[in-house]
């Protein structure tokens, strides 16, 4: 089963253990650092960075710019997932995932002018949000969101409150958040 919190990657031939590259696991105080799913390597899992904001996918900012760390571990390109259990779900996971004290928020990136990008990005996060519970104890954090990224179509679709309500329902109270932008308390 795969461990979320591991290190480096489960991969055999994984990408963060090569001497030099950016590791899938980091763990910053910055106060504001940007998360980039850089598409022109297809085997580097996303990244964080403190430095070039306009290459970010995602900026993350804290509000209250006080000196706590935060971890961002990859998950695609980085975990071994099992098949999924259900034959009509597909084999796809989010990003990765950022926590700190009692908050875990899982991303989604996405880069596309398509409309069909939201559902496929709730579908990404709802199987990573599954299998983590199946592996690790939510209740250790009492604030967690699901965020979609898609720097294409900063706008979030029209969201019906079900939409976001039934996400929350289906995946332990997680909050469903449209958004290039995570603030940080």
């Amino acid at each position: 089963m795969p461990n979320f919190y591991r290190d480096t990657c489960n991969e055999p031939n994984c990408y963060c253990q090569n001497i030099g590259i950016k590791p899938c696991k980091y763990t910053t105080t910055s106060v504001c650092f940007g998360i980039i799913d850089d598409l022109t390597n297809e085997n580097e899992p996303a990244f964080i960075q403190e430095f070039k904001p306009d290459e970010w996918d995602v900026t993350v900012m804290k509000e209250g710019k006080e000196n706590y760390e935060v971890t961002f571990k990859a998950i695609d390109k980085c975990l071994s997932f099992p098949p999924p259990q259900n034959p009509l779900e597909e084999n796809m996971i989010c990003e990765g995932m950022l926590y700190f004290n009692d908050h875990l928020y899982f991303v989604e990136i996405k880069n596309w002018t398509d409309s069909k990008y939201s559902d496929k990005a709730i579908s990404q996060l709802s199987r990573s949000i599954r299998v983590f519970s199946e592996n690790h104890d939510l209740d250790i954090y009492n604030h967690r969101r699901a965020y979609i990224s898609n720097k294409a179509k900063p706008n979030p679709p029209e969201a019906k409150g079900s939409t976001k309500d039934r996400f929350g329902d289906e995946h332990f109270d997680f909050d469903l958040i449209w958004s290039t932008d995570i603030k940080l308390p």
